[in-house]
């Protein structure tokens, strides 16, 4: 398992893409958007919650206040 930390400003944004890994991705603070297979269709989510990506689903996130996100790759 690999985790990665992402600090986010507000208005920045991890573009859509793929992994062959699942992910998860976990808000530690802030809010944001995050996608669900395309940047159409995204979920909110707010700190403590957090989304499952399975493998090679495209997914990506962007912040609507300065945000900090934990992504566990495995």
């Amino acid at each position: 398992m690999r985790s990665i930390l992402f600090c986010l400003r507000k208005g920045q944004k991890v573009p859509l893409h793929t992994s062959h890994h699942r992910v998860i991705t976990l808000v530690l603070s802030g809010k944001g958007g995050f996608f669900l297979g395309s940047e159409e269709n995204s979920v909110e989510l707010k700190e403590g919650e957090f989304v499952l990506y399975e493998r090679e689903e495209p997914h990506g996130f962007y912040a609507l206040e300065d945000m900090v996100v934990l992504a566990f790759i495995f």
